[in-house]
């Protein structure tokens, strides 16, 4: 009950997503791309997920854009962190 009651309330952001993007009439000059999901076993032992998704693509051009963009930005959680890269040219120092 409390991850369908979760999807619901991320499917309501979504709509509310949406709207923004209409009410500022920006439909036109936006890419946007949410998914979100939880994983479930299946009585197989399969994995799903049950997911809330929307988006804003419109060609295939935009959609590798933004599927560009994802890798370019995504760092694995389990890579260790070079903190000292980061921080080049701000003027912060680890030591």
């Amino acid at each position: 009950m409390k991850e369908e009651k979760f999807l619901f309330d991320i499917q309501r952001l979504a709509l509310e997503l949406d709207k923004t993007i209409d009410n500022y009439d920006l439909r036109d000059k936006t890419i946007s791309l949410l998914v979100t999901g939880i994983f479930e076993e299946t009585e197989e032992g399969n994995v799903k997920i049950k997911a809330v998704y929307s988006y804003n693509i419109q060609n295939k051009e935009e959609l590798n854009s933004i599927i560009d963009f994802v890798e370019e930005t995504w760092t694995d959680p389990d890579d260790d962190i070079d903190l000292s890269g980061l921080l080049d040219g701000t003027g912060i120092f680890l030591n």
